[in-house]
């Protein structure tokens, strides 16, 4: 019992439940899946409003990259468009509560909990292009559950790489180096637990 108490408090290390090694979860949170934009957008101008929406940028220092996409086929501009507007590249929106999430996104949240104590840290990311800036390869200090809600992303972990399509989930261990991908539109949320837990 004075375990389970341990685990809802929080103090758990999700390392002594998952392991140090990164566990990959194919379609195990389909309700997740069923996420759309009209959940998500609403968020943006909440948090927004709340001054606490972030927009992943490069800065002096940071580990904010352009994402690397390349693209087939494409050899030539419309007429309307020149070069320069071919290369903006837009940030992604990093969101960091609950506190704006609708209660049908909350709900999906609390149903498809995949530890034994309520995990109430997220981020949820958030682009609209490919031509978007994401992290480049680093490491957080407190390990991670990311859940794809929309779209596809992928990261690359120890010289493996792992697709995610809605209703997957990574699990990734504190100080293990990543580096996601994106490919278009997406969206995924990230559960985190207490830092260097």
């Amino acid at each position: 019992m004075d375990s389970l108490l341990e685990d809802m408090s929080g103090m758990i290390d999700p390392v002594s439940l998952y392991g140090d090694q990164v566990i990959f979860y194919r379609n195990k949170f389909p309700l997740h899946a069923t996420i759309t934009w009209d959940d998500i957008v609403p968020v943006w101008q909440e948090e927004r409003n709340n001054d606490q929406l972030r927009m992943l940028i490069p800065s002096y220092g940071s580990m904010v990259t352009e994402n690397h996409i390349e693209y087939e086929g494409e050899s030539e501009y419309p007429d309307w468009a020149v070069e320069e507007d071919r290369q903006q590249v837009l940030s992604t929106l990093v969101t960091h509560t609950k506190n704006c999430f609708n209660q049908r996104t909350l709900d999906v949240m609390n149903q498809e909990a995949f530890i034994p104590f309520d995990l109430q840290q997220v981020n949820c990311y958030s682009n609209v292009l490919a031509e978007s800036f994401v992290f480049d390869t680093h490491k957080d200090p407190m390990s991670i559950f990311i859940i794809q809600t929309i779209g596809m992303s992928e990261y690359t972990i120890n010289d493996n790489t792992y697709m995610l399509e809605p209703g997957d989930g990574i699990y990734i261990p504190r100080e293990t180096y990543h580096k996601p991908r994106i490919f278009g539109p997406r969206s995924m949320f990230s559960y985190y637990w207490n830092p260097d837990r």
